[in-house]
């Protein structure tokens, strides 16, 4: 069951994050042949700013480009089929580091994940994180202010 409805009222943020003190952004995009969304290689700051500490880690993320108002099950089964031709190389990664989907739903109502979509995702030894916030809780609009959709 699928209680999310693509509406004004509904919007997510869907990425898939490799992150670890070993991770390089370059190695990790030749490895996958997937250009990353957002990337980090440690010691870098993640903007040019004094506010910014250099990162401790390395970081390479994709994000699901499909609309903000898509339903997140819609953004997972995006990446899901990006991801799964590249399954072998993701599970030696996910030996090594940290792998994982980062959800955030801004509904407020909850939501349900079909066995399906978490079966995909297991498969990947990838973990899953999902924040759920009300419509309208001012994340949303500090996401859009900073760059996102």
């Amino acid at each position: 069951m699928e209680n999310q409805e693509a509406s004004g009222n509904y919007w997510t943020i869907t990425s898939f994050i490799i992150r670890g003190e070993s991770v390089d952004p370059e190695v990790i995009t030749a490895q996958l042949s997937v250009a990353p969304s957002r990337s980090l290689r440690k010691g870098e700051k993640p903007r040019e700013s004094d506010r910014y500490k250099p990162s401790p880690f390395g970081l390479w993320s994709i994000e699901a480009e499909t609309d903000n108002n898509a339903t997140l099950i819609q953004q997972l089964q995006e990446l899901l089929d990006v991801l799964e031709p590249k399954k072998l190389d993701i599970v030696q990664i996910a030996k090594q580091t940290n792998v994982w989907f980062q959800c955030a739903a801004f509904n407020g109502d909850g939501l349900d994940i079909p066995n399906a979509i978490l079966l995909r995702i297991a498969s990947l030894r990838a973990d899953l994180t999902v924040n759920v916030y009300p419509a309208d809780h001012d994340i949303w609009e500090a996401y859009k202010a900073a760059g996102g959709k």
